[in-house]
């Protein structure tokens, strides 16, 4: 069961207004099984493997919580459990991976569940956590179960903490009309995110990459953009979904995007991009690693770990770690380079204004255009097709090549092409106000009736005339 389908638009508001009318002990029960429901909706035997995780981090943690913080069992508790957890994510997602290296020697598949990487993820930083001593372990089984089960953001995220989520569920929701309000605009926004935006763009996207031996380098710039503002429509349409259902009900989950291309560097697009994954990164892996406190060379090879293996995270193929690298590279760069860069700006005769605008201007066409270089990677089939396309990119390109291309002619016509550029203007728009820190959807619910319901009805519309167009599937589901 997927966010814009027809069965979620009936599953979502009964399981609404019963957890609504229920207790919290009653309330929590019905979370628990309808997440269940949700998720085996695809295929039954997902729930065996969610329920394992889930099982793990709920008998681990209880056992930390009774054992001494000094005492050895309690180090090989935390190394079991989270190993695991970690087992299971490499049997389910990467054997495949690991066997192919080893020349399929063993003949044997496994399942793929759909979010997986996701719950894993949230379930290893609630280990981690109760470890710590940053919270204590949940001992109520239906709580601790649904921590990883919330069936808003199991499949693709926010990735939740337990310190933020678990104490939610112990107190109880009621409804509340401005809780509804705003979470159903979050829903609507992110659908028109998902269904007019996204799906357009993936065919422009999905025409050129699997066309690209016959496209020139202006088409190949153009799809890579194309794909780059699609991957961040798609998954910032499921965040806005996943936040804004939790919200109807009273929960609150993580943001999960903030304006990442309006970032001014590598670093400051991956503190706004997928920020529940890359928070997670940071304090599980990144400080233990040693962060920045050992000095430059150490700072930048934990930056490169970090990155490289969240390339693996996203997917069980070389061009995955090689987009992790040159992601963590590029930042590595940026930090090596931005004193030099500093230096120079001071010898520009005029700062400020007009000047210091066009500089942020250009350091951020800079950072995005970086970050399109990595997403051949992440986009491509395998990693001799980005190298292709690249190559293709950068010495076949001419000014030619703007006579030569056609926006009509990359699959979707006049009428289709209009909405979309009237949709990205919106989406630019929006962006736009929450960068200079205003709320758009104050600003629409501000609106005399007329004009709020005229939005309102148009955005509807939008949606409705979008539901067969392009791809309707999440990218991160593969995740």
């Amino acid at each position: 069961m997927i966010f814009n389908s027809v069965a979620y638009a009936i599953f979502f508001p009964i399981v609404s207004i019963v957890y609504l009318c229920l207790g919290t002990g009653a309330g929590n029960l019905w979370l628990l099984l309808s997440s269940y429901f949700f998720y085996m909706s695809a295929d039954v035997r997902y729930g065996g493997i969610l329920f394992g995780a889930s099982l793990v981090s709920y008998i681990s943690t209880n056992i930390l919580e009774k054992t001494d913080k000094n005492a050895l069992s309690r180090k090989i508790t935390v190394v079991t459990a989270v190993s695991l957890e970690l087992i299971l994510l490499f049997f389910f997602k990467y054997f495949g991976f690991f066997n192919e290296m080893t020349g399929n020697y063993f003949e044997v598949s496994f399942l793929l569940p759909v979010g997986i990487s996701f719950y894993v993820f949230q379930a290893v930083g609630y280990i981690i956590d109760v470890y710590r001593g940053d919270i204590g372990a949940e001992k109520n089984f239906v709580r601790a179960m649904l921590f990883t089960a919330f069936f808003p953001g199991l499949l693709s995220g926010p990735i939740s903490r337990a310190g933020e989520l678990l104490p939610q569920f112990k107190v109880r929701h009621k409804f509340d009309y401005a809780n509804v309000r705003e979470g159903l605009l979050r829903m609507g926004w992110g659908l028109f995110l998902k269904l007019v935006i996204a799906s357009r763009l993936s065919i422009v996207a999905n025409l050129v990459y699997d066309n690209h031996t016959e496209a020139n380098p202006l088409q190949l710039i153009l799809g890579t953009f194309a794909y780059a503002l699609q991957i961040y429509c798609d998954f910032a349409s499921y965040s806005e979904l996943a936040i804004g259902s939790a919200q109807c009900m009273g929960f609150k989950l993580r943001e999960n995007f903030f304006q990442p291309f309006f970032a001014a560097s590598s670093a400051e697009l991956w503190r706004r991009w997928h920020m529940s994954l890359m928070s997670w990164f940071k304090d599980y892996l990144y400080i233990p690693l040693g962060g920045s406190r050992k000095g430059k060379i150490r700072k930048y090879v934990n930056i490169l770990i970090v990155f490289t293996l969240s390339g693996l995270w996203h997917g069980a193929a070389w061009t995955y770690v090689l987009w992790g690298f040159l992601s963590g590279l590029f930042q590595v760069m940026g930090e090596v380079l931005k004193k030099y860069r500093e230096r120079v700006m001071e010898l520009v005769p005029f700062k400020g204004g007009l000047a210091g605008l066009l500089h942020h201007g250009i350091q951020v066409f800079l950072t995005v255009l970086f970050f399109n270089i990595t997403l051949v990677f992440f986009r491509a089939k395998s990693i001799s097709q980005a190298a292709d396309i690249l190559k293709t990119v950068f010495t076949g390109f001419s000014l030619g090549d703007f006579a030569k291309t056609n926006l009509f002619e990359m699959g979707l016509g006049y009428i289709n092409l209009g909405i979309l550029l009237f949709s990205l203007l919106i989406l630019f728009a929006v962006d736009f106000m929450r960068e200079r820190g205003r709320e758009p959807q104050k600003l629409l619910t501000g609106l005399n009736p007329a004009l709020r319901w005229g939005a309102y009805y148009g955005m509807i519309l939008m949606i409705l005339l979008s539901t067969n167009i392009g791809a309707q599937r999440f990218i991160y589901f593969q995740f």
